[in-house]
């Protein structure tokens, strides 16, 4: 039985990484468009900012800037109005975004997906290969450090995509094209959490309060739910093709490509895009927040 859902914006081009402000506007990307838009009840859609490239997952820092793991502007087949390399960025309202990493361990960004910060003030993020789903290009997830170091927290194939920090420091992730849902705990232990099934293919997620995860599949028509310990989940059928989710309140906010004719890339076409709210009945867990210095606060990458 699908669920109901409402629709909060339209004609967005491909919609990803859902973040809760401080003042309670929804921000959410744009991603060919490379913009960062917020959403309100009252005021309806806003531009934010103008980053440019491919701005994919975001994360809210302590020090009034979003975070943002920009792609640059390539998926498969697919290129955004503005293609550049790769980076991570940090960027105000209004204001010209900010590189903060293009290169860590000695590696340049490849096309960065998704962001979370940890406990420790650390940020997380996922650099997966090319979007091929039969292919073994090495993806990685990163970690930069409050000065804007970084580091190689784990390499992988089966494009990592989704990442979220849980209240007790585990980083979780999700692999695109392995279906599988890890957990790493602060003593460096990985679990395998959930195996999607063929078809279900994982993106974005979101931690519960209780500590479910909340996961957003391409492709599945909904979100699975899947239980802290691993014991099993639950799918929430929509029928749409969801990219990401972020609480709000007992609500979660979805992002999605849209449900309309699928292209050659079997991604939505443009502009079909939507951000979506969903009564989940639950709240979500606390947020990590941090600061990481820019690599170049001047100039826009």
């Amino acid at each position: 039985m699908r669920h109901e859902y409402e629709v909060l914006v339209e004609d967005v081009t491909n919609a990803e990484g859902p973040v809760l402000l401080d003042d309670g506007r929804v921000l959410y990307t744009d991603t060919y468009r490379g913009l960062l838009n917020t959403w309100t009840d009252d005021a309806g859609e806003r531009i934010w900012a103008k980053p440019g490239g491919y701005p994919n997952g975001a994360t809210l820092g302590d020090d009034g800037y979003v975070y943002i793991a920009n792609n640059g502007g390539v998926l498969g087949g697919l290129r955004s109005y503005d293609v550049r390399a790769g980076s991570i960025q940090r960027v105000r309202a209004g204001e010209r975004a900010q590189t903060v990493a293009s290169v860590v361990d000695g590696r340049a960004l490849n096309r960065p997906n998704d962001i979370a910060f940890g406990p420790d003030g650390r940020l997380y993020f996922t650099d997966p290969g090319l979007w091929n789903p039969d292919g073994t290009d090495p993806g990685y997830i990163y970690v930069l450090d409050p000065d804007g170091s970084g580091e190689t927290f784990l390499e992988t194939t089966g494009y990592p995509n989704g990442i979220a920090v849980a209240a007790d420091g585990s980083v979780l992730w999700v692999e695109s094209f392995t279906g599988r849902l890890v957990r790493r705990s602060p003593g460096g232990d990985d679990e395998v959490l959930h195996v999607f099934e063929p078809g279900h293919m994982p993106d974005g997620m979101a931690i519960a309060e209780n500590g479910d995860i909340y996961v957003a599949t391409l492709l599945s028509g909904g979100l699975h739910v899947v239980r802290g310990d691993g014991s099993g989940a639950d799918f929430i059928e929509l029928g749409t093709v969801l990219t990401n989710c972020a609480f709000r309140g007992t609500d979660l906010i979805l992002t999605d490509a849209g449900p309309g004719r699928e292209n050659g890339e079997g991604h939505a076409y443009w502009g079909s895009g939507r951000l979506l709210r969903l009564a989940v009945g639950v709240r979500g867990a606390p947020v990590w927040t941090g600061a990481i210095a820019a690599c170049d606060p001047t100039t826009r990458n």
